[in-house]
């Protein structure tokens, strides 16, 4: 299958025309080439355009779900089984993900990650943004360490002026 598609570019995609016979099933077959320059085969029965769109955001998925478990927060290791603390945590997570992807965005402005040979980045926006904010609330020098948590803040508080006043309203009930 990797020959189908040797000629595709990072960040395209190749629908092969028409429907292959693949395991005895009529199916199309899609060939997307991520950032990182990995090849991703989609196979599907009918909509190719649909499922690459499917896809394309249960990668989204993946990833933050990475970073929850193993890239980060170590979410498993809570244990947490009950319903209302395992909502609130989410709600913490969620929060916190955002401020460090945040971060991530604003030093790689300041300061670019650096890709590596095989072309992608040292570490992830999150990863980086994630190990400023560490380094905020364990820096052994108290003066640094309250600089960079103030600037964290005023990142922060920056973004969130640019949302809409509307999109930050609690839904009114029905």
């Amino acid at each position: 299958m990797e020959n189908l598609f040797r000629g595709l570019r990072r960040k395209t995609f190749q629908i092969l025309p028409g429907k292959r016979c693949i395991g005895g099933r009529r199916l199309y077959v899609i060939g997307f080439k991520m950032a990182e320059g990995e090849l991703a085969i989609i196979v599907t029965q009918e909509y190719p355009e649909i499922a690459l769109a499917d896809y394309k955001e249960r990668w989204q998925i993946e990833t933050l779900f990475s970073c929850l478990k193993t890239r980060g927060f170590c979410l498993e290791s809570t244990h947490l089984t009950h319903s209302a603390r395992l909502e609130k945590l989410f709600a913490f997570l969620a929060i916190a993900f955002s401020w460090a992807h945040l971060i991530g965005e604003w030093l790689h402005e300041a300061k670019p990650l650096i890709f590596k040979t095989h072309g992608r980045q040292a570490k992830s926006l999150f990863r980086y943004g994630l190990d400023y904010l560490r380094g905020c609330l364990f820096h052994h020098q108290e003066l640094l360490r309250q600089q960079a948590f103030h600037q964290a803040i005023e990142q922060l508080l920056k973004r969130l002026r640019r949302i809409p006043q509307d999109a930050l309203a609690a839904p009114t009930p029905a």
